[in-house]
């Protein structure tokens, strides 16, 4: 086996440049780049002598459109909304206009050949993403491995629901983590001195019309299913770092050895709880291996405020959108919304509606996620209620699966499963469709 592979590397080794180069400029992940030029020192070293290209190809390979929130993060630190709140506000705004460009760009060139060392961002900002990406992909791959606990221990072992990832899943999951990043360094929660909201905030973070003469919002130009994505790995984190404090050691006192503070700054920067769960590797696995079963929001209840209710990421929650909805109208959107428009589904991609979002509405339009799936706000209050018990149960099982990041396949194969019956084709909308 070590002659087979000394004969290839030499046969590698014999290769004109230029072909050689094109080897390098093909490799899919940046993780196997790293793996492959530590194969050989000539490996190594014409890596060396193309660096930057090499590793914006492979960045732009693995990514795709996802490397616009990549960089974008990369330049969008934590706020700061206490020292300066007109500073903070003006400076969302510049950002989301640099977010909403550099959005806009990526889908357009992402399938565009690089074309000479300007086209290259720098090798400090290569590097800065590379490490970011490393642990964007540790995140999503413990979302992964609990995902598919959970689909295994619901009886899908041997079906679509539990097959690896697709390329495009991947990338739905990878640019969920980005953003949810980047809502977070936006929102500060750490930094607030309370959880409540301004105006400007909200037309600063979530503003998706400009017809009051309102400059868009950070994310106003996602779609609700984005936001959707976004919010799913909320779930999972938030229920991840709530699991690490149920399982912590204890204090003398009986209080976890993690603090509310520590808590923190682990719920609000995903680069701290990577550190933290490659540092705690055996609580880390402690803590995947119970998420499946939700044991640790019954066990540990009463911390739950104490520790996530203070720094949730409002702009996901019910009320922030309401609050939206009422003050920064979108008249198109609302319209589509009130005139059940039904969208069609036309394929799995990456900027498509996904299918698992489209079915739980039934292809019709709602300007809305996350919470506000287990109530319709336009219904009268008596309905409302009716809806509220059995559908908030029931979203908290679609969301904790992540049902809009999957492909059709495995959607229709979650829903196969005993678990899943709730999740049936057009629960967010099924008493509204029986009442009218």
């Amino acid at each position: 086996m070590a002659q087979a592979g000394e004969q290839a590397a030499a046969g590698l080794a014999r290769l004109p440049s230029e072909l050689f180069d094109k080897i390098l400029l093909d490799v899919d992940t940046v993780r196997d780049l790293a793996r492959f030029i530590v194969t050989a020192r000539f490996v190594y070293r014409r890596f060396s002598i193309q660096r930057r290209a090499v590793l914006f190809c492979v960045l732009q390979n693995e990514l795709g459109p996802v490397l616009a929130d990549a960089r974008f993060l990369l330049v969008f630190p934590y706020s700061d909304p206490r020292a300066d709140k007109a500073a903070y506000i003006e400076w969302l705004r510049l950002m989301a206009f640099v977010y909403h460009e550099m959005l806009r760009d990526g889908n357009a060139r992402s399938s565009m050949p690089v074309r000479g060392s300007d086209a290259l961002p720098s090798l400090k900002e290569l590097t800065g993403l590379c490490h970011t990406l490393y642990k964007i992909n540790f995140l999503a791959d413990m979302y992964v491995t609990a995902r598919l606990a959970l689909f295994d221990l619901a009886g899908g072992a041997g079906t679509p629901a539990t097959t690896p990832l697709s390329p495009l899943e991947r990338r739905r999951l990878v640019r969920a983590f980005y953003r949810r990043q980047i809502m977070s360094n936006a929102w500060a929660a750490t930094r607030r001195p309370h959880s409540g909201w301004s105006h400007e905030d909200m037309a600063a973070i979530s503003n998706s019309s400009t017809h009051q003469g309102e400059q868009l919002g950070l994310f106003g130009t996602l779609e609700p299913w984005e936001l959707q994505h976004i919010d799913h790995v909320d779930f999972f984190v938030t229920r991840l770092c709530f699991t690490l404090v149920h399982y912590s050691p204890r204090t003398p006192d009986g209080a976890p050895a993690i603090l509310p503070r520590q808590f923190d700054d682990l719920i609000a920067h995903q680069h701290h709880l990577v550190q933290y769960l490659q540092t705690h590797r055996r609580l880390a696995e402690m803590a995947v291996h119970d998420l499946p079963t939700g044991r640790e929001a019954a066990r540990s209840a009463h911390l739950w405020d104490e520790y996530v209710n203070v720094y949730q990421m409002i702009p996901l929650k019910c009320a922030w959108q309401g609050a939206q909805a009422h003050d920064f109208a979108n008249p198109i959107r609302d319209k589509w919304q009130r005139d059940g428009l039904v969208v069609p589904y036309v394929g799995d991609g990456l900027d498509l509606v996904p299918y698992g979002w489209l079915d739980a509405l039934r292809g019709r339009y709602f300007n809305q996620f996350g919470e506000c799936l287990h109530t319709i706000s336009w219904l009268p209050p008596w309905q409302s209620d009716r809806q509220s018990v059995q559908q908030r149960k029931t979203l908290s099982l679609w969301t904790h699966a992540g049902f809009s990041l999957w492909d059709r396949k495995r959607v229709e194969a979650l829903k196969e499963l005993p678990m899943f019956e709730p999740v049936y084709t057009g629960w967010v909308f099924s008493r509204l469709v029986e009442e009218s």
